[in-house]
């Protein structure tokens, strides 16, 4: 599933399975091309419609401008104006900082596993 669809991290346990990777464990980093993923996640979470259904790459667009830093725009269906902001790279950072910690942590295997 990891590089089969753009919704890879919206599916639990995907963060703790990229952190598996022996770099990105030892970095706290994500690969390349799941940075822009997981920024687009974090606005759809955050600035998009509450329990919006629609895949998140339909709502949210991440785009990096020259000399750092990325373009952001969320729409979710329901929304009347698209919210368009600027999101500086310390910006970014300290969100896919975020989200690397929390894959950090022990996964819950839930009731009745081992």
């Amino acid at each position: 599933m990891e590089g089969q669809g753009k919704e890879f991290l919206a599916r639990q346990g995907s963060v703790q399975h990229l952190l598996n990777c022996n770099g990105c464990r030892t970095h706290r980093t994500l690969p390349p091309h799941h940075r822009l993923a997981a920024l687009r996640r974090h606005l759809h979470l955050e600035r998009g419609v509450r329990d919006c259904d629609w895949p998140m790459h339909m709502c949210v667009s991440v785009t990096e401008i020259d000399g750092g830093g990325y373009e952001c725009k969320v729409r979710c269906p329901g929304q009347r104006r698209s919210s368009n902001l600027q999101m500086t790279e310390p910006d970014a950072d300290h969100i896919l900082s975020l989200m690397i910690e929390s894959g950090m942590k022990p996964c819950d295997p839930g009731p009745g596993t081992l």
